[in-house]
């Protein structure tokens, strides 16, 4: 990954069965494109799901992005929302179910280089949803992105 480098880290401490919690990646019309890697924690069992295109009434409220750079003055292109109001849901890209046997131990989907990873389209913008399978899920979410000249 080349480029500028940011990162954020989304806490969700207890996720009922069926309950999802949302997001929305808004990519700009810019001469940068974002590379994003997404790597989960989680208790137990989880529905990963990303779309593209996604139809939105409001974005959420946005998620606050850090540079990796901490001398680095420049701003993400890119924008991270929680719980923006979704009203289609664009194109499936990926829909894969994690589940871990024994909840006694967290699991952490994107080591061992099955990260989950993209280079994503210019003004586009999509929509991840993750949805428990389990009672009290405790998912921790790092997407880490680099804004990249291609």
């Amino acid at each position: 990954m080349d480029g500028l480098k940011y990162f954020t880290t989304i806490s969700i401490p207890d996720l009922d069965v069926g309950q999802k919690r949302k997001f929305l990646i808004a990519v700009p019309n810019q001469k940068y494109v974002p590379h994003l890697i997404f790597k989960i924690s989680i208790k137990s069992g989880i529905n990963f799901k990303l779309f593209e295109g996604p139809t939105f009434s409001g974005t959420g409220n946005e998620i606050q992005v850090f540079s990796h750079d901490r001398n680095c003055l420049a701003d993400p292109l890119t924008q991270i929302y929680d719980e923006p109001t979704i009203t289609d849901d664009g194109l499936l890209l990926f829909n894969k179910q994690y589940y871990l046997e024994d909840e006694n131990f967290d699991v952490f989907i994107g080591n061992n280089g099955n990260d989950i990873q993209l280079i994503l389209k210019r003004n586009t913008n999509y929509y991840l949803e993750l949805e428990s399978y389990v009672v009290d899920n405790r998912i921790q979410l790092l997407i880490n992105f680099c804004e990249e000249l291609l």
